[in-house]
C-alpha cells in the first residue's frame, strides 16, 4: 500500500513537477541575455557550463578560475561544477549537502535546493524594500519581507501565505492593480468561481505592462498541491516591476468614467434548463436564472416567443440580490426564441434558440443520482442510468457548461450503468442523457458545480453496516448502516435509494455526533435496491451500493447464526433443513432435487463458498447436508422460503472435500460432490528452474520448469524479450502436478529477460538475464539421381545471359533475334532488345508517354513513346511484368526517341518498368490495366493492305450480340474520321471507307454500352502508282534486270535482281482494281508462292487475272513507306516471275578457351532463315563465346559454357557463389555431373545465418544451386557426391554486408566550339557529331555571348569529327562542319589532382569537403560516388581553374568509400577510405502547455490562425464543410505579417472540415478538423502540422511551420530541434488551439525536428530536415528574399526570373558599378551602385502574344512574347506555379526596344499559373492559366 506521504515524496509528485517547471523558467529568464536555455533541470546543469553562466549573470561577476569549455569527460564536468560551487562559497552563499557529484549525477532534489538558494539570495533578498532601514524589517527572513511588501500593496485582502490565499485569482489581480492602478480595476467583482480566468487575466496584464514574466502557469498556481517556493519565485519579480511606457493613456480612459455608472450587458449571465437548445418538451416547466450583479445599472427584460410568433407568459421571481429567476410553460412543439436584454441591449448569447419537442412517451431508461443536481470542481459528479424495461437502447451522454468535462461510463452488466464526469470550473452544467439519439424525459438535467473548498475530501467518507452489505437484507425488516464523515471536511450528506422498478425508498438519518450519521430504511419489495451516498454532491467510495432483498424463514435444527462443528476433523458436518411452505404433504422424490453453485466445485482457502439446493419439484422431505474434509469446516444454511436453500461453508485447509446431500434419507443426483479447495493466489511462491535460465543459442529451444503448486490457482503467461526488443516465440505446457514446462526459441543473439505473470500478477524475483549466443546455421538440400527436374529461364541483358523467372525449357536451340534473322545456340534462351550506348546519362530527363502506359487490350499491340533527348547516353531497358508473357519490341526512331510496342496475351494488371542507365525513369513502374475485348468484340473482316480506293469492312456480331455503335478511322497523321455504319440485317454490319493518304491506318470501334473505343483493326494503305517511281526506286536500291525496263508480255516469265543492304519486310503485288494478288511477309516465313533458291535469292510467282497496271511493292524494316515498281500485263494466262537478291548480314564469332587461346566459330546457314554456329572444344574448363556482327545496331553477344573432359567423370562445381556474395542477394554456382554415375548429391551451407538453398536441374548434365545469406561473414559450402566431398569442397565464401548505401553525382567538362550559324531560335536546330570511327558522340547546342551558336561535347577519340547541324531535317549552311580533336583534348585520369580532409575523415552531421582539380586532365566526365552506411547528399561547387569542391554530410558513423572517376577511369588513390566518427549534436526544445480548449457552440464565431510566408491575401480563400456535408465560404483576415485567421459561424454540432486555398491550389496542411460542441477523444494523433520548416531550411534564415492542436485537447506540446549547430526556437501561441513555430539554425547539416504531445510523437514525427548553407546565389539570400517578397507566391513551388534592362543607359545606375548587367544576365553578381527609387511606367500599354500563353507541351520549349516598348521604364518579372513542382526552366531574352521573348519547359501534366509583372503590377491578362494535358 502506497501512502499519501510516499506519493508526495516521489519524483513525480505534482508539487515537485510544478517547482521544477517554475525554477526552470526562472533560470531561462536570466540566461536569455547570454543566449542559453535549460530544457531539463535535472541534466542540463551536469556539465557545469549552464550553471556557471547563470551565476555570472546573477552576480555580474566572472568565475574566479578557469573552467573547461568542452567537458566531454565526467571528470571535466565535476571540475566545472566545483568551480561554480567555489564561487558561491566566496559569495558567502551557504549550501547544505550539495556537492559537485550530486549535480553531475542529476540528483533532482539537491538541484532544486541549489536553485532555491539562488532564488532566495538573488531574487528575494536582494531587492531594496521600501522600509529597509527599519531594524524590524532587517531582522525578518526574506519570505517575511516579501509577504510584508505584498500586504502593504494589497491592504484590502488578508494575505498571510503563499499558497491558499492565491487560489481564486483576486489577490493577484489586487497586487497588479495596486502596482499600476487601472490594470485590473474590477478585481473586487471577479467571480471566485472563474479562478482560472481571473488568474490568467492578472498574469497577462503583469506580463504585458509590468514586464513580469509568467514563471508559473495559471493552472499551476491554482493547483492545490503547489508549494510556496514556486509561488514565491513568481511573486519575487513584482518588487522590481516597472510600468512600461504607453499605459497612461489606457489608464486615463479607464478612469474617465466610474465603472458603477455604466451598464454592462456583457457582464450578465443566463443559465437554466429553459435556455437549453434541446431537451425541453411540451408541458414541462422551463426555468432559468439571470445574474446581473456585475452588470451595473439597468433594467432586465425577458421576452419569449413561440413558433407562431406569439409571446409566451413568463413568471419572474428574485432569487438573490442581482439574480432573477424566470419560468414559462411551452404549449406547442417548435423553435422558441428567448430574448434577454439589460439596459435595452442583449446579454451574451441572447437571443436563445430553444427547441421544444413533443411530450415524452414510454421511457426505456431513467437517470438519477447526485451528479444530476450538483458537484464540486475537480471531483467526479456521478449518476446512475437504469433500464426501465427488457428492451433498452443505445445510450448517449453530453455535458455542456463552463468547461469541458471528461465522461466515463461503467456498464454494470445488470441493466444499469454508472456514469461520471469531471467538471474543471464552477458553474451550471447541462447533462444530456439520450437513448437512441433522443433525449430522455427531464433531460437535460441542470447540475450546479461548486468550487472546491479547503479540506474537502469526500474520498475519506466511510460507509459500513448490514444495510449496504451485498449479502442482502431481509424484506420488511429495518436495515441500518453508518456514514462516517469525520475526516471529509465540510459538506452535506445526501442518500438516494431506488428499487429496480424506479420507486424511491425513504431513508431516516440521525446524527448523534459530529460527522457520524446513523441511517436506516425498510425494504418492502423483493428486488435489487441501489443506494447512492454523496458528500457535498460527490459520490463517496463504494457508492452506489447494490443490495438484494431476501425472504428468510427457516424451520430446521440449524437456524441463521447457528454453527455446527464437527468434533473430529475427518467427521462429517451436517445441516438439516425442512421446507418452509405449509400445505398438503407430497411424497418425496430425491431424484428431482437440484444442487448447483460454485461451492460444489471448489473454492479458495479462507474464503466463503456457497451453493444452492432446489427442492421445489421434489415433494416433502428432510434435507440433510454433510461435508467431509482434511480439517474442521463451518456450515451455514439459510432457507429462502421459496423451496430453495442456500448453504455456505468456510474451508480452513486446501485439498479435496466431500459434500453429500440427502433428501428423505436418499442422496440426490450428483451426490457426493468433490469440491477442491485451492490455495489463494500468491505469485511469490512460484519457483523457476531449468537450463533455459542460464544460457541459450539462437534457433535452439530453451527449456524452463516453473512450479506453481504452492502459488494458488491462476493462469501462467511467459514472455521472453531480448535487450534489442525482440520477442521469442514461447510455448507453455501444463503438467498434472501444478508445474509447467516452458520452451522458448530465441531468433536473435543478445541478453533475454523472462517476464512471468501468474494469475495476472508479475512473479517477483527469479533468475533472469539469459545470454543467447549466435548460432551457426546450416542450410541443406539433398538430391538423388542423375537428372533433376529444375526450372530456369535465361534472358539477354547488356550482352550477358542471366537467370530469371521460372519456366521449364527442354534441351533445344537458343534463338536470339536480330531483326528478321535468328541465330541458334545450344540452349533455349529468350532474348530481348537492349539498346546499349556509352557515356553519362540522366534518367530523370527521360520522358515516356502514350496510351499504352495507362491502358491496353489483350492480344492487340499497345504503343508508347520514350524520349531520351537531353538525357545523355545510357542503356534503355523495358521490362513488363504481369499475369501473362508479353511480346515486346522497341524501335529506334533515330532522333533520340523510341517507339515501344507490346502485345499482352491475357487481361489483368501489368507493370511496365523502364530504366535508363540502370535507373528508373520518372513514373516507372507504370501501372497498366489490360482489358480482354475478345469476348465482347465483334469479328472484323477487311483487307489488311489496300490501295487508295473504296474499301469495305464487315463486322460480324452474331456470336457476341454486341452492336457496333460508332466507327472511326485513325489516319497516319492521327486524324480521326467517322464512318457510316450499314446494318445488313443478319447480325453483320458494313463500313465503306475510301483512304486518301498512304500509310498505316487503324479502324476503331465503339460498341453499345461501352465508354471507349476498343478492338483496333489495323491495315496499310499503299501509295498511288504514278509511273515515276521506277526511276526513284533505282536511285535508292541496287535493282537490275529486264523486268524493270518497261511493259512486258503476259506469257513471258520475267526476272529482276535487287541488291540491298537489308532484308525487305513485306512484298505485295497489287491488281489494277486495288486488291492484293500476292503478299509475302519475309519477317515471319516464306509462303508457298515464294521459293528460296538457297543462294541468297528467292523467286516469287503470280498469275495476273485481268488486264491493267500491276504494282510490285516492297517495304524495308527501316523505311516508313512502301517502295513501288510498275508493271503492265496483257493476258489472263500470263505467268510472271520476279527475283530479288537478299544480302545476309555477315556474322563472325570466336571462342576464348581456358588457356587464353582463341578459335573461330564455324557459321553454317540453315536454309530456314537461321544460321548455326559450331565449335569442337579441345580443352576442359570454362569457355567464352563472342559473336559479332557487321551491323552497327546489333550489339556484341557474349556467352559462357563449361566443357568437361570425357576422361574426367567426377563431379565439379564452379561459380562466384562459392567465393563471395552480398547479404540479401542470391548467390549461385553450378555443379557439373553429366558424365558421373547416378548417385546422391548432398549440398550443405554453413554460416552466420540460415540460408535457403535451392537446386535447379538444367537438363544438360548441370544443375544450378542458389542460396540467400542474410548476415555477413564466412560461409562454408559442402558439396558431397555419394557421401564424398567433390574437388575443392568445402568451399569458403566471403559474404559482405549489403546494407551499404551509395550516392553518386556526375559532372562534365566539355569542349566548346563556335559555329558560324546565326539562327535566332536555337530550339529549331538539331545537332549530331560523328567520330573518326563513325560513332555518334553526345553533344548539345548553346547560345554564345556573341549571339552565335556553339556546340559542346566530350571528346573520346583523336582525329576529325564531323558536326552536322540540321533544321527541319535538312543541313543548314556550311553543315557538316569538320572539327579536329588533338591528343591533349582527351581526358586523362592520371592528371587529376584530389585533396582535402573529406577523403580520409569526417564527423556525423558535419560537412566533409575535398577538391578535385581537372585543369590539366583534358576534357571528360567526372563521376564522384560515396558508398557507406547511409546515403549522403553530394554537393558540388565549381571553383576557378577547372577545380570543383565536393562536400557531403554523413549522418551515421562508419567507413565511407569515395570513388572518383574521370572519363570512366579511377583517379590515382581511388577509392578513398573516409572514417566518419560520431559527432556531437545540439538540441533545443520548447514546451507549451495547452489549456483545455473552449467548447465551440452553434451561432458563436469560430476561428483558427496560421502563418504562411509569401502569400497574397487577395489570392486566398477558405471553405468550411459542415458535418451534414453542406459547404460554405469562410472569412479570411490578416492578423499580422504573414499571419492569417479563418473564421466561420457554425450552425450545427459536429466535426467541421476547414480547407484553405491560395490561387486555387490547396494549401499544405489543408483541410483542418474543427469540432463544434464537446471535443472527442484527443491525444497526439489529433495534432496536425504543416509548413516549409518541416521539409527544408537554410542556415541563419528563419524556418517556420504551423501546429493545429485544438482537437488534441488539454496537454503539453513539446517542440525540439536537434542537429550539429545551435538553434534559436520560438513558439507563438495564437490562443485558439493553433501555434506557429519558428527556428533558426547556425550551421548547415541534417536536423531532426520532433513534435510531441503529452510526451508522445505526433504523426510523422520526428521530421528529418536538411539545412543548406546560405550562398550568394541562393534564393534565400537577401536578394532572393526581396524577389520573393515582390512576387507574393510560394517559394517552394515557384521559380522567379527577373530581367534587368540596361538601366545604365538611361541613367538609373551610377558609374560606380564595375560591371553592367547585360540582356539575359541574372542578378547573381553584386555591385555598389545607386538606382532611382521610382520607375515611371504604364503597365496597361503592354501587349503579349504567343502559343505559350494558352497551351504547352511537356518536355518541349514553349514560347510567348511580351512587348513593353510603350510601357516606360521598369523591370519584367516572370514566374510559373506548377501543380507539385516548379517548371523546369524559364528563359527571358531581351530582343531590343523593350521587347522580350520568354521560353519555358515543363515536366508534368496539370494546371499551371503563369504570372508576368511589369514592376509590381500584372500585365494585361496576367496571371495566365495553362492546362497541360
Amino acid at each position: 500500500i502506497v501512502t499519501a506521504a510516499q506519493i508526495n515524496l516521489s519524483d513525480d509528485a505534482p508539487w515537485k513537477k510544478i517547482q521544477k517547471n517554475t525554477f526552470t523558467r526562472w533560470c531561462n529568464e536570466h540566461l536569455r541575455c547570454v543566449d542559453k536555455q535549460i530544457n531539463d533541470l535535472r541534466f542540463d546543469l551536469s556539465d557545469g557550463l549552464n550553471l556557471i553562466s547563470l551565476l555570472e549573470v546573477l552576480s555580474h561577476k566572472r568565475m574566479f578560475r578557469k573552467f573547461h569549455a568542452r567537458p566531454t569527460l565526467r571528470q571535466l564536468k565535476l571540475d566545472n561544477v566545483s568551480v561554480a560551487l567555489e564561487f558561491l562559497d566566496r559569495e558567502k552563499i551557504k549550501l547544505v549537502s550539495i556537492d559537485s557529484k550530486a549535480i553531475v549525477d542529476g540528483n533532482l532534489k539537491l538541484i532544486l535546493g541549489l536553485v532555491w538558494t539562488l532564488i532566495l539570495h538573488y531574487s528575494i533578498s536582494i531587492p531594496v524594500w521600501e522600509d529597509e532601514a527599519s531594524d524590524t524589517v532587517t531582522k525578518l527572513t526574506p519570505e517575511m519581507k516579501l509577504l510584508g511588501w505584498i500586504q502593504s500593496k494589497v491592504p484590502e485582502l488578508p494575505i498571510t501565505n503563499f499558497s491558499q490565499d492565491w487560489q481564486d485569482g483576486k489577490a493577484l489581480g489586487a497586487l497588479v492593480d495596486g502596482l499600476a492602478p487601472g490594470l485590473c480595476p474590477d478585481w473586487e467583482s471577479w467571480n471566485a468561481v472563474q479562478r482560472v480566468t481571473n488568474t490568467r487575466e492578472a498574469m497577462q496584464q503583469a506580463d504585458d505592462w509590468l514586464g513580469v514574466p509568467q514563471l508559473i502557469a495559471p493552472e499551476e498556481i491554482l493547483d492545490p498541491g503547489v508549494d510556496e517556493r514556486s509561488v514565491m519565485t513568481y511573486l519575487s519579480l513584482f518588487p522590481k516591476a516597472k510600468l512600461k511606457p504607453g499605459f497612461s493613456f489606457f489608464c486615463h480612459i479607464c478612469y474617465s468614467t466610474p465603472f458603477i455608472s455604466v451598464p454592462k450587458p456583457k457582464a450578465c449571465r443566463a443559465t437554466g434548463r429553459g435556455l437549453q437548445a434541446r431537451g425541453l418538451r411540451v408541458g414541462q416547466l422551463a426555468d432559468f436564472k439571470v445574474d446581473t450583479h456585475k452588470a451595473g445599472p439597468g433594467n432586465l427584460a425577458v421576452h419569449i416567443r413561440e413558433p407562431t410568433g406569439n409571446e409566451v407568459a413568463v413568471k419572474q421571481r428574485e432569487v438573490l440580490e442581482g439574480i432573477y429567476g424566470f419560468e414559462y410553460m411551452p404549449g406547442d412543439e417548435g423553435d422558441y426564441t428567448v430574448d434577454i436584454t439589460w439596459a435595452n441591449k442583449h446579454i451574451p448569447k441572447s437571443p436563445f434558440k430553444v427547441h421544444v419537442g413533443p411530450k415524452a412517451g414510454q421511457q426505456k431508461i431513467r437517470a438519477w443520482g447526485p451528479g444530476l443536481e450538483g458537484g464540486t470542481v475537480g471531483m467526479p459528479a456521478s449518476f446512475l442510468v437504469e433500464a426501465s424495461g427488457v428492451v433498452a437502447g443505445m445510450l448517449g451522454f453530453a455535458i455542456e457548461g463552463p468547461s469541458q468535462a471528461k465522461i466515463e461510463c461503467d456498464d454494470k452488466n445488470d441493466g444499469s450503468c454508472f456514469v461520471r464526469f469531471w467538471p474543471t470550473e464552477a458553474g451550471e452544467y447541462a447533462v444530456h442523457v439520450m437513448c437512441d439519439d433522443e433525449e430522455i424525459e427531464d433531460s437535460p438535467f441542470m447540475a450546479c458545480i461548486a468550487p472546491k473548498k479547503k479540506s474537502f475530501s469526500p474520498d475519506k467518507v466511510k460507509v459500513y453496516g448490514a444495510g449496504v452489505s451485498p449479502a442482502g437484507v431481509l424484506m420488511n425488516c429495518q436495515a441500518e448502516f453508518t456514514v462516517d464523515a469525520t475526516q471529509a471536511g465540510e459538506g452535506v450528506l445526501k442518500i438516494f435509494i431506488q428499487t429496480l422498478e424506479g420507486s424511491c425508498i425513504k431513508v431516516d438519518v440521525i446524527c448523534e455526533e459530529a460527522g457520524i450519521y446513523n441511517c436506516s430504511y425498510t425494504p418492502t419489495t423483493i428486488c435489487k435496491h441501489s443506494i447512492v451516498v454523496s458528500w457535498g454532491g460527490v459520490s463517496v467510495p463504494g457508492s452506489p451500493f447494490a443490495v438484494r432483498i431476501i425472504i428468510y424463514m427457516c424451520k430446521c435444527p440449524v437456524v441463521s447464526g447457528t454453527e455446527v462443528l464437527a468434533p473430529d476433523p475427518l467427521s462429517p458436518v451436517s445441516c438439516e433443513v425442512e421446507p418452509s411452505w405449509i400445505g398438503l404433504l407430497v411424497p418425496a422424490h430425491p431424484a428431482d432435487v437440484k444442487a448447483y453453485g460454485p461451492g460444489l466445485r471448489g473454492g479458495l482457502l479462507g474464503q466463503r463458498a456457497e451453493f444452492t439446493i432446489d427442492t421445489r419439484e421434489a415433494g416433502s422431505g428432510r434435507l440433510t447436508v454433510t461435508m467431509e474434509g482434511p480439517c474442521q469446516v463451518t456450515l451455514q444454511c439459510m432457507d429462502n422460503e421459496d423451496g430453495t436453500c442456500a448453504v455456505f461453508y468456510l474451508p480452513a485447509e486446501h485439498g479435496e472435500h466431500t459434500i453429500r446431500i440427502f433428501f428423505d434419507n436418499s442422496q440426490i443426483p450428483g451426490s457426493p460432490f468433490l469440491p477442491v479447495v485451492h490455495l489463494p493466489l500468491d505469485p511469490s511462491k512460484v519457483t523457476v528452474s531449468g537450463p533455459g535460465l542460464t544460457k541459450g543459442k539462437v534457433g535452439e529451444p530453451c527449456m524452463v520448469n516453473i512450479d506453481c503448486a504452492l502459488a494458488g490457482s491462476g493462469d501462467l503467461s511467459v514472455e521472453a524479450v531480448s535487450d534489442s526488443g525482440a520477442i521469442a516465440k514461447t510455448e507453455v505446457q501444463e503438467n498434472k502436478d501444478g508445474s509447467y514446462t516452458v520452451v522458448y526459441v530465441p531468433l536473435t543473439a543478445g541478453v533475454y529477460t523472462l517476464l512471468l505473470k501468474y494469475g495476472g500478477q508479475v512473479v517477483p524475483i527469479f533468475p533472469a538475464g539469459i545470454v543467447v549466443e549466435p548460432a551457426v546455421y546450416k542450410s541443406h538440400v539433398k538430391l538423388t539421381g542423375k537428372h533433376i527436374t529444375v526450372v530456369r529461364a535465361l534472358y539477354l541483358q547488356n550482352g550477358n545471359f542471366k537467370v530469371s523467372g521460372t519456366r521449364l525449357f527442354s534441351k533445344s536451340l537458343l534463338v536470339v533475334s536480330f531483326g528478321p534473322f535468328f541465330i541458334k545456340f545450344a540452349y533455349n534462351i529468350k532474348a530481348t532488345s537492349i539498346f546499349k550506348l556509352s557515356g553519362n546519362c540522366d534518367p530523370s530527363q527521360v520522358l515516356a508517354d502514350g496510351l499504352g502506359l495507362f491502358q491496353g487490350l489483350a492480344g492487340h499491340p499497345n504503343k508508347c513513346y520514350i524520349n531520351t533527348r537531353g538525357a545523355g547516353n545510357g542503356h534503355l531497358e523495358v521490362t513488363i511484368d504481369g499475369p501473362s508473357e508479353s511480346k515486346v519490341s522497341c524501335k529506334d526512331n533515330e532522333d533520340g526517341s523510341y517507339t515501344m510496342e507490346y502485345i499482352p496475351s491475357a487481361a489483368g494488371q501489368y507493370d511496365i518498368n523502364i530504366t535508363y542507365g540502370e535507373k528508373s525513369i520518372p513514373g516507372s513502374p507504370f501501372k497498366v490495366t489490360v482489358k480482354d475485348v475478345s469476348a465482347t468484340s465483334a469479328e472484323i473482316a477487311g483487307p489488311r493492305i489496300c490501295a487508295q480506293s473504296s474499301q469495305n469492312f464487315t463486322f460480324d456480331s452474331k456470336k457476341t450480340g454486341n452492336i457496333p455503335e460508332t466507327v472511326t478511322v485513325i489516319s497516319p497523321q492521327g486524324k480521326s474520321e467517322l464512318m457510316d455504319l450499314k446494318d445488313n440485317g443478319d447480325g453483320t454490319y458494313t463500313v465503306n471507307f475510301s483512304p486518301s493518304v498512304e500509310g498505316p491506318h487503324s479502324l476503331m470501334v465503339r460498341y453499345a454500352e461501352d465508354d471507349s473505343f476498343c478492338s483496333p483493326f489495323k491495315f496499310q494503305v499503299l501509295p498511288k502508282h504514278d509511273g515515276s517511281f521506277a526511276q526513284d526506286c533505282r536511285s535508292k536500291k541496287d535493282k537490275h534486270g529486264p523486268g524493270l525496263e518497261g511493259k512486258y508480255c503476259a506469257k513471258t516469265p520475267q526476272n529482276f535482281t535487287i541488291g540491298c543492304s537489308s532484308v525487305p519486310e513485306i512484298a505485295v503485288v497489287v491488281k489494277p482494281d486495288g486488291k492484293n494478288l500476292l503478299k509475302c511477309d519475309f519477317s515471319k516465313c516464306f509462303s508457298s508462292s515464294v521459293h528460296d533458291n538457297g543462294d541468297g535469292t528467292c523467286t516469287a510467282a503470280y498469275a495476273p487475272s485481268m488486264e491493267g497496271s500491276y504494282s510490285f511493292v516492297l517495304k524495308y524494316a527501316k523505311e516508313e513507306s512502301f517502295l513501288k515498281v510498275k508493271f503492265l500485263h496483257a493476258g489472263e494466262e500470263a505467268f510472271c516471275r520476279w527475283l530479288f537478291l537478299i544480302m545476309f548480314l555477315m556474322f563472325s564469332g570466336k571462342v576464348i578457351m581456358p588457356s587464353g587461346m582463341t578459335a573461330q566459330l564455324d557459321i553454317i546457314e540453315s536454309g530456314d532463315g537461321t544460321i548455326t554456329l559450331k565449335f569442337s572444344p579441345t580443352e576442359e574448363g570454362l569457355h567464352h563465346v563472342l559473336i559479332k556482327s557487321c551491323a552497327a545496331d546489333i550489339p556484341e553477344l557474349s556467352l559462357q559454357y563449361y566443357v568437361n573432359s570425357s576422361m574426367n567423370r567426377c563431379v565439379k562445381a564452379h561459380g562466384r557463389g562459392l567465393v563471395y556474395g552480398v547479404t540479401h542477394e542470391t548467390a549461385a554456382f553450378t555443379i557439373y555431373h553429366e558424365d558421373t554415375a547416378i548417385g546422391e548429391l548432398d549440398i550443405t551451407v554453413e554460416g552466420a545465418s540460415e540460408s535457403e538453398v535451392c537446386c535447379f536441374d538444367n537438363k544438360d548434365g548441370t544443375c544450378t544451386v542458389t542460396y540467400l545469406p542474410t548476415q555477413p561473414g564466412e560461409y562454408k559450402i559442402h558439396v558431397r557426391h555419394n557421401d564424398m566431398h567433390i574437388s575443392g569442397s568445402p568451399f569458403k565464401a566471403k559474404i559482405t554486408d549489403g546494407s551499404l548505401r551509395k550516392s553518386q553525382v556526375k559532372l562534365g567538362t566539355a569542349v566548346d566550339f563556335a559555329l558560324d550559324i546565326t539562327e535566332e531560335d536555337i530550339s529549331l536546330l538539331t545537332a549530331s557529331i560523328s567520330s573518326p570511327t563513325r560513332q555518334d558522340v553526345p553533344c548539345s547546342l548553346k547560345r554564345q555571348p556573341d549571339s552565335h551558336i556553339g556546340i559542346s561535347f566530350i571528346p573520346r577519340e583523336v582525329g576529325d569529327h564531323l558536326v552536322s547541324i540540321k533544321k527541319d531535317g535538312k543541313h543548314v549552311r556550311s553543315s557538316p562542319i569538320p572539327v579536329c580533336i588533338n591528343l591533349s583534348d582527351i581526358g586523362d585520369a592520371s592528371k587529376v589532382k584530389v585533396f582535402g580532409p573529406g577523403l580520409h575523415s569526417g564527423r556525423t552531421n558535419h560537412i566533409s569537403e575535398f577538391v578535385v582539380n581537372t585543369r590539366d586532365a583534358g576534357y571528360g566526365g567526372l563521376t564522384v560516388a560515396i558508398e557507406g552506411p547511409t546515403n549522403v547528399v553530394i554537393h558540388t561547387e565549381e571553383l576557378e581553374d577547372g577545380a570543383c569542391r565536393i562536400s557531403y554530410c554523413p549522418s551515421k558513423p562508419g567507413t565511407y568509400k569515395v570513388f572518383i572517376r574521370f572519363s570512366d577511369v579511377h583517379v590515382q588513390g581511388s577509392p578513398f577510405l573516409a572514417e566518419v566518427s560520431d559527432g556531437e549534436l545540439m538540441r533545443q526544445s520548447i514546451t507549451h502547455y495547452q489549456k483545455p480548449p473552449l467548447t465551440a457552440n452553434i451561432g458563436k464565431e469560430c476561428s483558427l490562425t496560421f502563418k504562411i510566408s509569401g502569400i497574397d491575401m487577395e489570392t486566398m480563400a477558405a471553405k468550411v464543410s459542415a458535418p451534414s456535408g453542406m459547404a460554405a465560404e469562410a472569412m479570411v483576415t490578416a492578423t499580422d505579417r504573414d499571419t492569417y485567421a479563418v473564421s466561420f459561424v457554425p450552425e450545427e454540432m459536429g466535426v467541421y472540415s476547414v480547407s484553405m486555398k491560395s490561387r486555387g491550389q490547396e494549401i499544405e496542411g489543408s483541410p483542418l478538423q474543427y469540432t463544434v460542441g464537446p471535443l472527442g477523444e484527443g491525444g497526439a494523433a489529433k495534432v496536425q502540422m504543416w509548413g516549409q520548416g518541416l521539409h527544408g531550411a537554410h542556415a541563419k534564415i528563419p524556418a517556420d511551420f504551423n501546429i493545429w492542436a485544438r482537437e488534441a485537447g488539454e496537454g503539453s506540446l513539446c517542440v525540439s530541434v536537434e542537429g550539429p549547430g545551435h538553434t534559436e526556437l520560438h513558439l507563438d501561441d495564437h490562443k485558439d488551439g493553433s501555434c506557429s513555430v519558428s527556428y533558426t539554425v547556425e550551421e548547415p547539416g541534417n536536423y531532426q525536428v520532433s513534435i510531441l504531445f503529452n510526451e508522445q510523437h505526433i504523426s510523422a514525427s520526428p521530421f528529418l530536415v536538411s539545412v543548406n548553407a546560405l550562398t550568394e546565389n541562393s534564393e534565400y539570400s537577401l536578394e532572393g528574399l526581396e524577389r520573393h517578397k515582390a512576387t507574393g507566391m510560394y517559394k517552394h513551388h515557384f521559380h522567379l526570373y527577373i530581367l534587368w534592362k540596361q538601366y545604365k543607359d538611361h541613367g538609373l545606375m551610377s558609374s560606380g558599378c564595375a560591371e553592367s548587367l547585360q540582356p539575359g544576365s541574372s542578378l547573381n553578381s553584386t555591385c555598389t551602385c545607386s538606382a532611382e527609387s521610382i520607375l515611371l511606367s504604364n503597365v496597361s500599354e503592354i501587349t503579349s502574344h504567343g502559343p505559350g500563353l494558352s497551351e504547352a507541351s511537356i518536355g518541349q520549349k514553349n514560347t510567348f512574347y511580351v512587348d513593353c516598348s510603350k510601357a516606360g521604364r521598369n523591370m519584367l518579372f516572370v514566374g510559373m506555379l506548377g501543380p507539385t513542382v516548379p517548371c523546369e526552366r524559364v528563359t527571358v531574352r531581351h530582343l531590343g526596344k523593350n521587347q522580350y521573348s520568354i521560353n519555358y519547359t515543363l515536366k508534368e501534366r496539370g494546371k499551371y499559373i503563369l504570372a508576368v509583372k511589369w514592376g509590381d503590377e500584372h500585365i494585361p491578362g496576367s496571371p495566365f492559366h495553362i492546362n497541360v494535358l
